[in-house]
Formats: C-alpha cells, sequence, structure tokens
C-alpha cells in the first residue's frame, strides 16, 4: 500500500469518526416505565403467633403444641401498593375469580386486591424454655381448594424468673408463609428521543399475567399475660400481638402481548418493576387454659385481628377461634 493511499484511509477513518460523534452528540433518549396491577388474588392463612403461658411447669421444659385454629370463609378486599388503586381499570375490563365465586360490581373499580384465606389452619410449635429465656420453632399447614400450604416460623421468648399470680411472657419472631397468587399487570414504557432540535416519541403497552407461589419473610410480636393458680379449675390469659405478614412480592414475568416484527411474532419474557405489598395486623386473643397434669397444658380462646395497614378495606377485622394442647418434656 501506497503511503498516499495509506493517509486517505486514515482521513476516511477520521472523518467517520469525527461525523459520528457529532451525531451521537446530539441524540439523547430518555425512558420512563410505569406499572399498574390490573387485579391481584392471594390464597392463603393469617398468620397466627403461638401462644405459650407462663408456669412452673413450663420451666426447663420442651414444649410440644398442636394447634388449629377455625376461620369463617373470608375475602380480603383491598389495593395493591403504588398500582394507582385499581381505578384506571375500564368497567368492561374483565377479572379472574374462583369458580363458584363473585365480586359486587363496585368492588372491581375501587379495589385491585383480593385475599381467600381457608376455613381452617394448624401447625406444630416446639418451646424450649428455661428459666427466664426461650426458644420456639414451628410449622405451619393450611389446605383450601384441594392444595396445601406450607409456612414456618422461629422465634425467642422472654419472661420473668418471679413467681407470682400473673406471669408476663414477650415474644419476637420470624416467618414465612407460602401464598398462591394470579396477577395481572401492566407496564408502560415511553421513550423520548431528542435529535438535533426535533424529538420523537413511542408508546410500548406490555400485559403480564404471572401465577406461581411466594413465601416472603414476615415479622411477628406478642405479649402474653397469664394467670397461675393452682387452685384454680382454670387459668386465663390475654395476648396482644403484631404481625406485618407479607402477600405479594414478585416481578411480571409472563408477558401475554406479543410485539410483531414484520409479519413474525417476537416473545419476551423480561420483567420489569417488583410488586411488593404486604399487611400489618393487631390482634388480641384472650382465652382460657388448664394444666391436667405437669406434663401436659390445653388451651383455647378466640383470636380477633385487625388490619391497621390499609392495604385490606374489607373486613377490616378477623374473628378466629382456636384450640392448643402442648406436652412437656423435662430438660
Amino acid at each position: 500500500m501506497t503511503a498516499r493511499a495509506e493517509y486517505g484511509r486514515r482521513m476516511v477513518a477520521a472523518t467517520a469518526a469525527v461525523v459520528l460523534t457529532i451525531v451521537l452528540g446530539g441524540c439523547t433518549t430518555t425512558e420512563q416505565v410505569q406499572m399498574f396491577v390490573r387485579d391481584a388474588y392471594v390464597d392463603g392463612p393469617v398468620m397466627s403467633p403461638p401462644v405459650h403461658v407462663a408456669t412452673e411447669h413450663a420451666r426447663n421444659t420442651m414444649t410440644i403444641s398442636a394447634y388449629g385454629v377455625a376461620q369463617r370463609a373470608a375475602t380480603f378486599r383491598g389495593t395493591v401498593d403504588g398500582s394507582g388503586s385499581g381505578m384506571w381499570r375500564p368497567q368492561s375490563d374483565t377479572i379472574r375469580q374462583p369458580s363458584g365465586t363473585s365480586l359486587p360490581r363496585e368492588d372491581t373499580r375501587t379495589h385491585n386486591l383480593f385475599w381467600y384465606t381457608p376455613e381452617y389452619s394448624g401447625g406444630v410449635h416446639f418451646d424450649i424454655a428455661w428459666e427466664s429465656f426461650a426458644l420456639s420453632l414451628g410449622g405451619a399447614f393450611a389446605a383450601h381448594e384441594g392444595s396445601t400450604r406450607m409456612g414456618w416460623m422461629a422465634g425467642v421468648g422472654f419472661f420473668s424468673r418471679e413467681t407470682s399470680a400473673v406471669r408476663v411472657r414477650f415474644d419476637v419472631g420470624v416467618f414465612g408463609q407460602a401464598m398462591d397468587f394470579d396477577a395481572r399487570a401492566m407496564v408502560i414504557t415511553t421513550r423520548s428521543t431528542e435529535w438535533w432540535g426535533s424529538s420523537s416519541k413511542s408508546v410500548d403497552t406490555a400485559y403480564y399475567f404471572d401465577s406461581a407461589t411466594e413465601s416472603g419473610l414476615g415479622y411477628y410480636g406478642s405479649l402474653t399475660v397469664n394467670t397461675a393458680q393452682s387452685a384454680w379449675p382454670v387459668n386465663l390469659f390475654l395476648q396482644l400481638n403484631c404481625v406485618v405478614q407479607p402477600l405479594l412480592s414478585y416481578t411480571p414475568l409472563r408477558r401475554t402481548t406479543v410485539d410483531w416484527v414484520l409479519f413474525f411474532p417476537v416473545e419476551s419474557s423480561s420483567g420489569s418493576g417488583k410488586v411488593t405489598t404486604s399487611t400489618t395486623f393487631l390482634g388480641i386473643a384472650p382465652g382460657v387454659y388448664l394444666e391436667p397434669s405437669a406434663s401436659s397444658v390445653l388451651l383455647a380462646g378466640v383470636r380477633i385481628v385487625k388490619d391497621v395497614s390499609g392495604t385490606m378495606k374489607k373486613p377490616e377485622t378477623v374473628v378466629m377461634p382456636f384450640v392448643q394442647f402442648g406436652l412437656r418434656i423435662g430438660m
């Protein structure tokens, strides 16, 4: 290659680089993504903190407790955080719901979160207590419409060493509860491009439908006050509790709309944004208990919980009777 030809090639490359820099320098693109949850359906139980009464027989023992909770079939109705409260949905839009159920017309326009709770749930707890400290572990289950949803919990408890007619125990812990969900979302992506004084805008609207089982991390705290009178045939307890329970935590992935290039469909499975919604319950659980022997304890009560987070609108209060039987093993 001659020197003149090499010089010409370099000049062409330099000119192309300068032109490309000028062109790209005058082009800017911005992107705005908005996500709306059209409707979400969650299926799973309300978490029930364990009740552990503080008595002389409960010290330096491991208590294995089995419990059952009954709840009148209920459907919580509310809104998903950051979804626009579902108000944008046109009246002609359709929503999925389990067979045999119906929703009032006004609910389809003011609520987009529907939580179906099972009528029965239960579990097993292992509580290892020393003089004033306890470690609790347990599992939970709920059966509904032919499927079983499992859960777990772990926590610690603190109670006084003193012997008195009234005892107090404080528990804190974490839990996970499997929740089935079906959710539809809409993602609107707006791209604005400015090109040397002119501009263009494109809007892409994508629809998603996701169905899966998720288990988020929740938290609970409880304060249990109970009488401890050995001369009484039955004693009383009262538990105050707070539960932060996750309901939805997912990224829309299953896109139901299809993009077309010429006459060929282009599939897309990329996710946009994340949906995270939880509820906070404050509860009170009065009841009675008796100790048939030093190695057994039987409790019966009713749990009343109320949503205070504003996530659930109807109903805000739920009543759940429960029974619990424990066997104690000395250490």
